[in-house]
């Protein structure tokens, strides 16, 4: 085969660069919503104007935002003209003289760089009727260094497989399983870097009710700090379906407080659990319905790695009631969420009640993608394929025949990603600064989606797949997101190959 070498600088113009257990992860954000309409009109004898220059490199469908060190929100700049931002400033709109510029109001991981400082600030000095000019030289995870990455393909496919086994595919991403209000402005362009940079035709939205308390019964916060409210989660759905997406919801309890007995709940705590998720999972029902929603998870558990024998005895007939009840609400399609990276999981009454059997495909656990971490696509391959068949295909043809939809296939951008050299989020997470002691790794991400995809091409049980994540501004960083990185590319070949 003929080697083939795609420039990133190319991949960054035609595609794109977000945990649910094992997903990214973000400190809560305690900015407010971002106020998309600064004050412009401010009487110049009471203002000042801030002007920056940006680099060429940024993306040009993000906008720019100034970030005050306080406790207001980031305010979102004018382009004035390619390169080019102001905004006029009078002294109300904020309390300190300490401030910076950020991409997309994602003021957390989309900041400026100050050289040889990971996360730093600037000073203003407020006068009024001057203009201060400003320059941004880089952005964090977001470098000219990286333009002149090559990804190397030749071991990828470059037609259509005759082994290929699909039609009507679910092609999707998954966006961000927790939600910031500052991205609001950056959904409608986000639905568009997803049509066009992964050639998706579906997106998975998952809101985070959160527990908060799991003894001595358990708590569950709807509208909880890194969940999204329902005003929003409709411009989400109605933006998608704008854009000619369809979307699939995905309401998914995360516990934040440790559970030092996950497998021996008492049947009273089951009770307590259904009667506090019942009324959330009623609600997002009725959300789906009145929203057009074409595809909604259901989950009558905890976000956990597995279930019991003698925990689902307990909750079998709770989870069947509750399905029940969602299904007089709602007529979409209906996915069930199941764990098949353990084969002691039992099968549920709801499992096989169903439309569709929802379940993950991480690179980094539990599955063994790679044996060292500079295995290469065939070796990542072979390795997929036994796993699949063995967990799967296994839990498939045995318990329910239900189609498979991987709701999270994912694989992470350092070296040794696949193998999970690392485990803590700190070291690569881009809310966090840059660990030197993990290095980039863009080919092991883009490999990983490419034996992945080709394995998922080749069996009829699984009817759709949703990259995670999709972040709401580009990254090129060293975690789970897609948006930038030459993954997205090798997503939109295979997406643009199964959907049809």
């Amino acid at each position: 085969m003929k080697a083939i070498y795609i420039s990133l600088v190319l991949i960054l113009s035609i595609t794109a660069i977000s945990c649910s257990g094992g997903g990214d992860s973000s400190p809560s954000s305690s900015t407010s919503t971002t106020d998309d309409t600064t004050d412009t009109d401010a009487n110049l004898s009471t203002a000042m104007e801030l002007s920056v220059t940006i680099p060429s490199i940024t993306p040009s469908d993000e906008f720019i935002c100034i970030d005050f060190d306080d406790s207001k929100s980031p305010l979102k700049m004018q382009e004035v003209y390619t390169g080019k931002w102001n905004l006029t400033l009078s002294q109300d709109m904020f309390e300190s003289s300490q401030y910076k510029y950020c991409r997309n109001c994602e003021c957390e991981a989309a900041d400026e760089y100050f050289d040889g400082v990971e996360i730093g600030w600037r000073s203003l000095d407020f006068q009024v009727g001057t203009t201060q000019e400003d320059n941004v030289a880089k952005w964090r995870w977001y470098t000219s260094e990286l333009t002149s990455f090559e990804l190397n393909t030749t071991a990828y496919k470059t037609i259509v497989p005759p082994d290929m086994n699909k039609s009507n595919f679910m092609a999707g991403v998954m966006l961000n399983d927790w939600w910031k209000k500052e991205w609001l402005a950056s959904v409608d362009t986000t639905m568009d870097r997803i049509l066009n940079d992964t050639k998706s035709n579906w997106i998975q939205y998952t809101p985070i009710p959160e527990i908060t308390q799991l003894y001595p019964s358990p708590l569950i916060v709807k509208d909880a700090s890194n969940g999204t409210s329902d005003a929003e989660l409709i411009q989400i759905i109605s933006s998608a379906h704008a854009k000619g997406l369809k979307v699939f919801l995905n309401p998914s309890p995360w516990s934040f407080v440790e559970d030092n007995t996950p497998s021996d709940h008492n049947q009273t705590w089951w009770n307590e659990f259904e009667a506090q998720w019942r009324p959330i999972m009623l609600h997002y029902a009725q959300l789906a319905q009145d929203n057009s929603v074409e595809m909604l998870e259901f989950k009558m558990w905890p976000n956990i790695d597995a279930l019991t024998t003698a925990e689902a005895d307990k909750m079998n007939t709770l989870a069947s009631t509750l399905l029940t009840d969602v299904r007089s609400i709602y007529t979409g399609f209906i996915a069930v969420q199941a764990i098949m990276y353990d084969t002691s999981m039992p099968v549920l009454d709801v499992h096989r009640n169903g439309d569709f059997i929802a379940t993950n495909l991480w690179s980094y656990y539990p599955w063994h993608l790679g044996v060292t971490k500079d295995d290469n696509v065939t070796e990542i391959l072979s390795n997929l394929e036994s796993e699949m068949d063995t967990w799967m295909l296994s839990y498939y043809e045995n318990n329910v025949t239900k189609p498979i939809i991987i709701e999270q296939l994912s694989a992470k951008s350092y070296d040794g990603g696949m193998v999970q050299l690392n485990s803590y989020d700190e070291a690569i997470n881009p809310f966090y600064e840059n660990n030197t002691s993990w290095n980039i790794d863009l080919q092991e991400q883009a490999d990983v989606y490419e034996a992945a995809l080709y394995a998922i091409s080749k069996r009829g049980y699984v009817q759709g797949t949703f990259a995670f994540s999709f972040f709401y501004w580009n990254s090129i960083d060293k975690d789970l997101n897609i948006r930038g990185k030459p993954a997205s590319g090798v997503v939109s070949k295979w997406y643009s190959w199964m959907k049809n």
